[in-house]
């Protein structure tokens, strides 16, 4: 499964972000400093290498975890619990899949707030129609972690689920991600 990201450490390769971890100096450990002192600490590079060791971690998860077929709201979870896990601002993705129910790619396509992001839903259909998908699935996270979805996630929901019905185009699912917890629109009887 492609995944697109917008500029950040996840554009960079294993090769990149190992390479800024053969970069770190090392340091003798000072057991009387706080979490939050430490972070502050940091040098640029050094919070750059910190990120990359994150990075890294979720693509070890993602790569043990991968799917090669979405047979329901447990498989959307894990495939996409790497990229929205522990986020502190709301983004939103969009999975397209072939008929036979196997990702073809999955996109970020909206990054907002702590509470909120602009889901424009004539862009994921349009990547959906220039993917030729069969049929699409939609995640976000709460960085608040309430698994219950707000009045702007049902507009959301609904107004795909009617442009996906013109399009010939299955909305398979719309789940939130709440921490190790989720939300399923399919699962709650909602699509």
């Amino acid at each position: 499964m492609k995944v697109l990201y917008s500029a950040d450490l996840r554009e960079y390769s294993n090769e990149e972000l190992m390479c800024t971890l053969s970069e770190r100096a090392a340091d003798e450990a000072n057991p009387n400093i706080s979490f939050d002192d430490f972070v502050r600490s940091l040098s640029p590079a050094k919070k750059k290498f910190a990120l990359s060791v994150i990075e890294l971690y979720k693509r070890d998860v993602q790569s043990k975890k991968e799917v090669t077929t979405i047979t329901g709201s447990e498989s959307i979870y894990r495939i996409m619990y790497p990229h929205l896990y522990g986020l502190q601002v709301e983004e939103m993705w969009a999975i397209f899949l072939n008929t036979a129910g196997r990702p073809l790619k999955a996109q970020r396509f909206f990054q907002g707030g702590h509470s909120f992001t602009a889901a424009d839903p004539r862009v994921i259909m349009k990547e959906a129609l220039l993917c030729c998908a069969a049929s699409v699935i939609v995640c976000h996270n709460h960085p608040s972690l309430s698994r219950k979805p707000s009045l702007d996630d049902d507009r959301t929901t609904d107004k795909l689920k009617k442009i996906c019905d013109a399009c010939g185009i299955r909305f398979l699912d719309h789940l939130i991600f709440a921490g190790d917890e989720y939300y399923s629109y399919s699962d709650e009887g909602r699509i």
